[in-house]
């Protein structure tokens, strides 16, 4: 299983810096959840039933939307359209490389992949094309939930 592991927070800081948005109290205890939980994705819905979260309905669904605009967090879109999930984007690694979402289990799987890397440049070159791999996901089933399933990758 890859996941994002690195040096803390120091990315999503320093976009959180580069872009001078003031930091409420809220916003800064919804990061603090997010780093605890790296590389584990919630939806608003489950931060709001956090026995800890004091904090309204819309204020985290803005404060939500907010970070991933300003790339604190990774917006996925969840299995059987129930919403987005979140998760923690440390910049300083996580920009670099592809990631996969399981649609089953709602595994993100940081994947640094030469064969994919050498795609990103064919597009590039042949079709003049930049992929963002801040906002590039592949979705489709993981190793582990094809194996419960019955399927094959």
């Amino acid at each position: 299983m890859l996941q994002c592991d690195s040096d803390y927070h120091i990315g999503a800081v320093a976009v959180m810096e580069r872009k001078k948005h003031y930091n409420t109290r809220q916003k800064e205890y919804i990061l603090e959840f997010f780093k605890k939980h790296k590389g584990e994705c919630f939806s608003a819905k489950q931060l709001i039933c956090e026995k800890d979260f004091h904090m309204g309905e819309a204020t985290v669904y803005r404060l939500l939307v907010k970070l991933s605009d300003d790339g604190c967090l990774r917006k996925f879109i969840s299995a059987n359209d129930s919403g987005a999930v979140y998760q923690y984007n440390n910049a300083e690694q996580c920009d670099e490389h592809f990631h996969l979402k399981c649609l089953s289990c709602g595994e993100a799987i940081c994947v640094d992949c030469s064969y994919l890397s050498g795609m990103e440049k064919h597009v590039e070159n042949e079709h003049a094309f930049l992929v963002d791999n801040t906002k590039t996901v592949i979705y489709g089933t993981c190793k582990l939930c094809s194996a419960s399933h019955g399927t094959n990758n």
